[in-house]
This record gives structure tokens, C-alpha cells and sequence, in this order.
């Protein structure tokens, strides 16, 4: 039997390929008119791509190498991978799988690589509990299990009684495999979605 869910929030709690699509186009208006910012686009091009593929992803390492101040770098994330997609997330969210999460009985655990809380207000979604990369005690990202096994320690669960919910099988899979937990992974098409979540039976 469960007694915990542990879930992604990117592309998990929403769909995240329309909201790809809004932010590129905003993203490519933005600098066509400030065409002469344009190092700004790449730098954050840099960072994610960095950010994704990387399991001990290191900020200020990564500040090093492009050669600019921190607080340059973390506005243009605040700004391009935070705030700015927030009204897409809102508009492109699973309604169907929050309002499953919300029904649980037991602990709902948010885990992402990426800050979790503003995320979650304009999902209007308030778990039980919230972890993120940026965490104290957590340091490496997905698909290193350790995230998983930090948080299970505060749960004072076994893999077994924790089912992982994400929407990428070399992410989110993987760290669940390690991990030693049953995990279940979301398809981007809403139809297939649906018909999974609408099995699922409370845990």
C-alpha cells in the first residue's frame, strides 16, 4: 500500500510542450525588437541546456564560464524560465491530475529540478510538501536518485510505499528505478493521459 506520492511538477502538473511553444514565440518577439540583447537569449539557452543535462549542476561555476555577475544571470532566469511562463503554465495545467492529487489522503510530495514555488500558486496547487534542486540537502538533479532518497528519509518511508509520478522516463524514470520506487509515466497527449488517471485508484 502507498503512503506517499512524490510527483514532477514540469510537464507533470502541466503540458509542457504548449507552453514551449508560447514562450519561444515571446521569446522571439521580445528579441527581434531588442535584437541587440540577443547574448541574453543565448546565455539562457546555455544555462538550461546545461541545467537539463547535467546531474551536479553548479551555479556559480556555470556564472564563471560565461563570465557574468550571478545576479545577471538569476535575473535572466527569473525573468525568461520563471515569471514570463507562469500565465502559460496557468492556462496549459492538468486540471485532471491536480484535482487527483488534491483528493489523496496521504502526503503529496512536489520534486523538480526547477523552483517550485510560483509555479505551484499559479497552478493553484498546495502540496503537502515542496523540494526542489536549489534545496539545502539536495544536490544532485534527476535522473541521480538522491533527491528521492532524501526525501523519503523525511517521510520516514520505504521505496515501497512511495509511488513517483513524472512525465520523462530518462528523468523521472530513472531516478525512480534507482531509487527502487514504483513509478508511473505521464504521457504529453491529454487523451492518453486522462484514461490513465481516470485508473488510477486512490492509493
Amino acid at each position: 500500500m502507498k503512503k506517499a506520492i512524490i510527483t514532477d511538477l514540469d510537464g507533470t502538473l502541466y503540458y509542457q510542450k504548449p507552453v514551449q511553444i508560447c514562450m519561444a514565440t515571446e521569446i522571439l518577439c521580445y528579441y527581434i525588437i531588442h535584437f541587440w540583447k540577443i547574448k541574453e537569449l543565448k546565455l539562457v539557452l546555455n544555462y538550461r541546456k546545461q541545467h537539463n543535462n547535467s546531474t551536479n549542476f553548479e551555479f556559480q561555476s556555470f556564472c564563471k564560464t560565461q563570465n557574468i555577475s550571478r545576479q545577471a544571470v538569476e535575473d535572466l532566469i527569473e525573468k525568461w524560465l520563471i515569471s514570463k511562463p507562469l500565465k502559460w503554465i496557468r492556462l496549459f495545467s492538468d486540471k485532471k491530475l491536480i484535482a487527483y492529487l488534491k483528493e489523496q489522503k496521504i502526503p503529496v510530495v512536489v520534486y523538480s529540478d526547477y523552483p517550485t514555488k510560483q509555479k505551484l500558486e499559479a497552478l493553484n496547487f498546495a502540496p503537502t510538501f515542496e523540494f526542489s534542486f536549489d534545496h539545502k540537502n539536495i544536490r544532485f538533479l534527476k535522473p541521480n536518485p538522491q533527491g528521492l532518497e532524501y526525501i523519503s528519509k523525511k517521510l520516514s518511508l520505504s521505496q515501497k510505499e512511495i509511488l513517483v509520478i513524472g512525465d520523462r522516463l530518462d528523468k523521472d524514470g530513472l531516478a525512480a528505478s534507482a531509487f527502487g520506487a514504483e513509478f508511473l509515466i505521464l504521457p504529453q497527449n491529454p487523451i492518453m493521459r486522462h484514461k490513465i488517471i481516470k485508473r488510477l485508484k486512490h492509493l
